[in-house]
């Protein structure tokens, strides 16, 4: 049985929740018998995060007042659309905002999702008109609330895994695009209402597999026909790769990038699969005896995916320094790198696939996108560039 001094004081719980939580909402807690505890309780509980994009940028422009008056404006709406849906205001830092479904007042873990998906849509829709762009995500799970301030300051706010699994939703969402992002078991929670789609798989730190991550499209009674083909070739291409057609999901990813070049997400998807087809091509590297052989079947692989041909082939020189292969097909490109250099020890490093962003900056002047390392015997044989930069 927990002690009286362990429960928070009405003027406690006035200080923490008062603008927080609606007026109804607050009585209610006021109410709660027994009363609300200090120390940490386990909640199922939905965390949703929100932050305006391009802030930096947006305050150098507008000025300090100006900022403070549109970042007041974005938050100020915020509270509103999440007090009328009893949510609770956990806190906001700068121009993010933590917003809590499920506690302190409990709430089913379906109306939860469906309550913070319409959240999301009335936030997106509100800042369109305010003229600012923000990026929303949140996740679902057990999460422990308690006093995690002191005793002039106290507060109830969660901790633990599954909070900040979903703040990565929100960061995702950045890279995603305009969407909604959220975890697995929200979009199992609200599939029947919504159309939702696979965005991807992320790697965490707090898990041991990847986790799969899914973007909310639109409420389903408000989706245009247009709209539903649309997601629906999305899908198609999605089974494409699931079922070992790397190609045919290319093609398919092509047209819609094609036709929304903006689109995040299927930019992002359509990377994802180009790494697919570079790993594949590291496989059959190891199994092919002649670097010739191997250009013959890259080239035509190439204008089947890409309707271009060009693509680069770093590879060790009889003096040990590493350098693009001139012969044709093999695009030749003006620049040597020391086999002890820390661009050839990162190089080395590689297991799979990945962006030349995402290395030293050195090789950024090799203008591709993307290179996979070519492995035979564990030991790195060559470096196999695609996808020339326009």
């Amino acid at each position: 049985m927990h002690k009286k001094e362990n429960f928070y004081t009405s003027d406690d719980l006035k200080y923490i929740f008062t603008g927080a939580v609606s007026e109804e909402y607050l009585k209610k807690i006021l109410t709660m018998d027994p009363p609300l505890d200090r120390e940490s309780k386990i909640y199922t509980a939905t965390a949703f995060f929100a932050d305006i994009k391009d802030a930096t940028s947006i305050g150098e422009k507008l000025g300090d007042e100006e900022f403070r008056k549109l970042i007041s404006k974005v938050l100020e709406m915020i509270t509103v659309e999440t007090t009328k849906r009893d949510g609770y205001v956990d806190e906001f830092v700068g121009d993010e905002a933590m917003i809590i479904f499920g506690a302190p007042l409990p709430l089913s873990e379906r109306k939860q999702a469906l309550t913070t998906a319409d959240l999301s849509f009335a936030i997106l829709n509100n800042c369109k008109k305010i003229g600012v762009k923000i990026s929303v995500g949140f996740g679902m799970g057990l999460m422990s609330f308690g006093n995690y301030g002191t005793n002039n300051r106290p507060s109830f706010t969660p901790m633990g895994n599954e909070i900040n699994t979903a703040a990565r939703m929100e960061g995702y969402a950045r890279k995603y695009g305009i969407h909604p992002i959220i975890t697995s078991n929200v979009y199992e929670l609200i599939k029947n209402q919504y159309r939702v789609v696979f965005a991807g798989q992320e790697q965490t730190k707090i898990r041991d597999n990847p986790m799969e991550i899914y973007a909310i499209i639109e409420k389903n009674i408000n989706i245009t026909k247009e709209e539903t083909l649309f997601w629906d070739r999305y899908d198609a291409a999605l089974n494409s790769l699931t079922n070992g057609s790397v190609v045919e999901a290319f093609r398919q990813l092509t047209e819609l990038r094609y036709e929304r070049p903006d689109e995040l997400l299927i930019s992002n998807t359509f990377n994802r699969v180009s790494r697919i087809y570079a790993e594949k091509l590291g496989n059959d590297f190891s199994s092919i005896p002649d670097i010739r052989v191997l250009a013959i079947k890259i080239e035509e692989s190439m204008k089947e995916l890409f309707g271009v041909s060009e693509f680069g082939l770093l590879e060790p020189g009889v003096d040990g320094m590493w350098r693009f292969r001139e012969e044709k097909p093999f695009s030749y490109r003006t620049i040597l790198f020391s086999p002890g250099g820390d661009v050839l020890i990162w190089m080395k490093g590689l297991l799979q696939s990945t962006s030349v962003k995402d290395g030293p900056d050195p090789i950024n002047s090799v203008r591709f996108s993307d290179m996979v390392p070519l492995r035979k015997d564990n030991e790195l044989k060559a470096m196999f560039f695609v996808n020339p930069e326009e």
